[in-house]
This record gives structure tokens, C-alpha cells and sequence, in this order.
């Protein structure tokens, strides 16, 4: 067990869909913060080494973008059972600006821990998630805990050849009911942590001292107090920072050493040949850094772009969807309306078939029954006609008729059963009613109307 008293503290973060608003230095975008703990290292930090990040470990999600996205669906689709005013139930989404997810760093000094085996960080990390539920259960349990990630593949500052090895949790805030409490993660509770974690950790057997915290019930009330706090933060260092802040103290102190041991082998040298050599080596030393600096900048700038742009086709591609659905949407409705005014033409034009085949038929059985009523005249005249005489017959026998255009003489009496013949002809063709169709076939007002 380590014996050296050290300081150290969590890094904690409640993630949101957007950006944290000004001044929630406690809040970060979800995708920006897990693409960095996930296999895409979206990372910035300058001592990554990408040919080590096959050896990260990762339990849950790999992927920091597909993490990403399972907690913010899971907020999307959550949905909290409300009553209102007058007693009625309904469900209520999240906020847009809510914490659905939360993020911890468990991230020991590299001067401690630089000769740990995996036995004692892995007491570490255990030690460091039990304690962070004992402080807060409705958000740090185990069983929230969605994605973790141990890194290898980052170095230290001091020295880049050195693994600085850390431990990532990517949780969901959801107490024992399932009910989201993202909104518990605040200043308020950094300073518990920052005021707990030290002690509870130093229960299991780590040499943790105790971090300086703002008692905030007290700012309330002392001025004094206050405006000490106020000016300490402006000049003192965040807790969650210390560990950047101890490394870059060990960069100056070794840049401080190297100017003494350079001034030190050129006062030496001064006299010698080795003073020109030197002076070229070190104006090597320092355009090759500079190099090696705007390369660096570039890189980053690189960096940063290529996260933006995956961001905004992202964004792009959610905008595209939504209005692919909107367009199929439109193309339901306008289907359907379609249909429904199809139905109503259909239903119209065979109400108008109907009507129009009732007048045809009322005006055909009048026009039959006045046909019927003259034939019966003209039969009823015929039949009041006296009889032929004895001699009109004989005259009828024996008589013959010359027919126009003919060379023969016809008998009188074949000629007018001839002319009677043709009238009655004549009659049945021009003047003979037509019987209603009993079928579906199809009739002169069906061919009109397209039936």
C-alpha cells in the first residue's frame, strides 16, 4: 500500500444533448465527452498514442458514439406519469436542456501511482466507485453505470513513454424508481464529493488528504468569508485540475534543471570546439521543437474540424430523416385523400346511373302505353267497318290490278294482302315499343354515362 500522502479527487460531469449553458462548468455535451472514453478517442489530449489504444478495456459499449446514442434515446424515449391540477394523469418528456447521463474520471496522480500493479488499481477503482455511492446512491450506483473504459494508450506529460492509466464511467442518472435525478449533479455536490471522498477513501487504507472546499452555507451568511473564497478561486486551482496542474509545474522545473545544466556545460565548453557544436545542436533542438509545435497545432486544428464536421453531418442526416417522414407523412394523407374522394366520385355517379335509368324507364312505359292506347283506336275503328258485299267480293275474285312497273296484271285481292302486308311491316318496324332490359346489359344511357 502506498504511504505517501496525496491528493485526489473525481472528475464528475452530468452530460446533456447540447451545449452546457454559460456558466455550467458542470455540464458537457454527451457525444463530445463519450467519443473521448470510446474506442474513437476523439480526444485532445497531447500525450495520446493511438498505436496503444488496442489496449484500452472496455466493459458495456466500446463505442462512444453508439453509447452516445443509446442515452440519448433512452431520455428520448423516457416519459414521467404527472398529475395535474385537476387530478388527471398525463406523461411529460424530459427537458430539452435535462442531464441524461453523467460522467466520472477515476484518475490517481501519476507520481503515486506510476508503479501500481493491476491488483492495486483495480482496489482503486473499487474503492473509488463504492465511496462515490455512499455519496450519492440516486445516481452513482453500480448498476447505472452504461459504458466503463481503462485507458493505456495516453502518457504522461513528463514523460510520454509513461502509460497514464485511468479509469472512465459513463452512467445514466436514474434513482432505484427509474426516474431521472441528472439534476442533482451540481456545485452543490461536487463540494460533497470534493469534501467526502478523502475521508471515506482513507477508511480503506488510502493516504488521500483532504481537499480545500467552499463551505457554501457559510458564504451565505460571512462576507469575509466570502470574498476570500471569491479570490482564492480567482487565484487558486480547481481540484478536478490538479492533476494538469502538478504535471505542468514538473514541465517547468525540467525546463528550469535543463536551462542550469545547459549553462552549466557551456561555461564548461566555453573554450573548446564543442561551444559551436553545441550552440548548432541546440538551434536544431529548438527548430525541430517548433516543428514539432505548429505540427501538434495543426494537428489539433485537424482534429477539431473533423469532430465538427461529424457533428454537423450528424445533424444533417437527422434533418434528412425528419424530412423523409414528413414527405411519406404527406404522401399517406394525400393517398388517402385520393381514395376517399374516389369513393365519393364512384358513390355520386352510380346514385346519378340510378336516377337517370328511373327517368328513361318512366318516360318509356309512358310512350308504350300511348302507343298501346292508338293501336287499340285504330282496332277498334277497323272493327266497327260493315262488312264486304257479295259483289265487292266477286269483284275482288275475278279483277286484276296493273302495278306500276310491272308488264303482269296482280289479282286484286293478292294486291291488297300484298299493300295490307307492307303497312303492317311497316308498323312493326317503325312504331314497335321496346321492352326495358331485365339484365345488366348494356343500354343507350349506359353507353352515355361510360357504364
Amino acid at each position: 500500500m502506498i504511504h505517501m500522502s496525496w491528493k485526489c479527487t473525481q472528475q464528475v460531469t452530468g452530460l446533456v444533448r447540447g451545449e452546457a449553458k454559460q456558466g455550467q462548468k458542470h455540464r458537457s455535451n454527451v457525444k463530445a465527452i463519450v467519443a473521448e472514453a470510446g474506442k474513437e478517442r476523439v480526444s485532445n489530449s497531447d500525450t495520446l498514442d493511438r498505436d496503444r489504444t488496442y489496449l484500452n478495456r472496455y466493459t458495456g459499449f466500446s463505442s462512444g458514439f453508439e453509447c452516445a446514442d443509446y442515452i440519448t434515446k433512452e431520455a428520448d424515449d423516457y416519459r414521467q406519469e404527472v398529475t395535474g391540477k385537476g387530478g388527471t394523469k398525463h406523461y411529460r418528456k424530459l427537458r430539452a436542456d435535462a442531464v441524461i447521463g453523467y460522467a466520472i474520471i477515476y484518475n490517481p496522480p501519476e507520481e503515486i501511482c506510476c508503479n501500481w500493479t493491476d491488483e492495486e488499481y483495480t482496489k482503486f477503482y473499487e474503492d473509488s466507485r463504492t465511496v462515490m455511492e455512499q455519496i450519492q446512491p440516486d445516481i452513482f450506483r453500480k448498476d447505472t453505470v452504461v459504458m466503463s473504459a481503462e485507458h493505456f494508450d495516453e502518457g504522461t506529460i513528463t514523460n510520454p513513454e509513461k502509460i497514464s492509466r485511468h479509469l472512465h464511467d459513463i452512467g445514466i442518472p436514474k434513482d432505484a424508481r427509474g426516474s431521472y435525478c441528472g439534476n442533482k449533479i451540481d456545485a452543490k455536490l461536487l463540494v460533497e464529493i470534493n469534501k467526502n471522498y478523502p475521508k471515506m477513501m482513507r477508511e480503506k487504507g488510502w493516504d488521500i488528504e483532504d481537499l480545500d472546499c467552499t463551505d457554501w452555507d457559510r458564504c451565505k451568511t460571512d462576507e469575509a468569508y466570502r470574498n476570500e473564497r471569491k479570490s482564492k478561486k480567482k487565484s487558486g486551482k480547481s481540484v478536478n485540475n490538479y492533476i494538469a496542474d502538478k504535471m505542468r509545474e514538473q514541465i517547468q522545473e525540467n525546463e528550469s534543471m535543463s536551462e542550469i545544466m545547459c549553462s552549466a556545460i557551456l561555461d564548461a565548453l566555453e573554450v573548446t570546439e564543442e561551444k559551436d557544436r553545441l550552440d548548432a545542436l541546440k538551434e536544431q533542438i529548438e527548430a525541430d521543437k517548433a516543428v514539432l509545435k505548429a505540427e501538434r497545432e495543426q494537428l489539433e486544428k485537424d482534429k477539431g474540424k473533423l469532430f465538427k464536421e461529424m457533428l454537423l453531418q450528424e445533424k444533417k442526416e437527422k434533418e434528412f430523416q425528419h424530412r423523409e417522414d414528413m414527405l411519406e407523412a404527406q404522401r399517406n394523407a394525400l393517398e388517402q385523400e385520393r381514395k376517399d374522394i374516389q369513393k365519393k366520385s364512384d358513390k355520386d355517379l352510380l346514385c346519378y346511373k340510378l336516377a337517370y335509368k328511373k327517368e328513361c324507364d318512366r318516360r318509356m312505359q309512358n310512350y308504350k302505353s300511348e302507343c298501346e292506347e292508338a293501336v287499340q283506336e285504330i282496332s277498334d275503328y277497323a272493327s266497327s267497318l260493315p262488312p264486304l258485299s257479295e259483289d265487292v267480293e266477286k269483284v275482288l275474285d275475278y279483277a286484276s290490278v296493273q302495278e306500276s312497273g310491272r308488264n303482269y296484271r296482280t289479282p286484286a285481292r293478292k294486291y291488297l294482302q300484298t299493300i295490307q302486308n307492307i303497312r303492317q311491316s311497316t308498323i312493326k318496324t317503325y312504331r314497335e315499343i321496346p321492352d326495358i332490359p331485365k339484365d345488366d346489359s348494356q343500354t343507350g344511357y349506359d353507353m352515355y354515362l361510360g357504364g
